[in-house]
């Protein structure tokens, strides 16, 4: 069994590649097969911000659906061993997943039947722009637009679009593009 990984109150990236891997390894020595594809902080953490330690927990999405339950039990069993939270891993997320675009997953890890894939820079994009919970999103949407290399707002719209066809960005995302992107135009004075 691999190493127990101390008890934490954030999860910087060698905490959250240790939690992922004792999930992994007892999923599969349960013989519980899934899908868990990490978004959010997590996500962010261990694909373009190394350096990002806040997560507090680890954002998933879990396929099929039927396997979350099996899933989330094994997630309450480490939390009462480790001292954590019972959603130190949840799938909240799911309510921001987008319902367009063919993101191109990045395994991380697999066990047995279980795979652990990370959500590439442009789907976080879009779903931190979708989210837009002020502040608390704010840091990781500049974080993310400068790793997808986005130099426009326009260009930041349409990567949105791509994954959310027909939904308008909040005015709260809309302002901070126009913060991230100010136009150069000056009116004449």
């Amino acid at each position: 069994m691999p190493e127990r990984p101390a008890p934490v109150r954030t999860f910087d990236q060698t905490a959250l590649l240790a939690a992922l891997e004792e999930l992994a390894q007892r999923l599969a020595d349960g013989e519980i097969g899934a899908s868990i594809h990490v978004v959010g902080g997590a996500a962010i953490a261990l694909t373009v911000d190394s350096e990002r330690t806040a997560t507090r927990d680890i954002d998933v999405v879990i396929t099929p659906q039927s396997a979350a339950a099996p899933v989330l039990a094994v997630v309450r069993e480490i939390a009462d061993a480790a001292g954590w939270p019972g959603d130190w891993l949840n799938d909240a997320a799911r309510a921001y997943l987008p319902f367009a675009g063919d993101p191109r997953w990045g395994r991380l890890k697999r066990h047995g039947q279980v795979e652990i894939s990370l959500a590439p820079a442009d789907l976080l994009l879009a779903m931190k722009l979708y989210a837009a919970r002020g502040a608390r999103d704010s840091g990781d949407i500049r974080t993310l637009l400068t790793a997808c290399a986005v130099s426009s707002a326009q260009k930041a719209e349409e990567i949105f679009a791509g994954y959310y066809p027909g939904e308008d960005l909040k005015p709260r995302a809309r302002r901070l593009l126009a913060d991230c992107f100010p136009t150069t135009d000056q009116a004449p004075g």
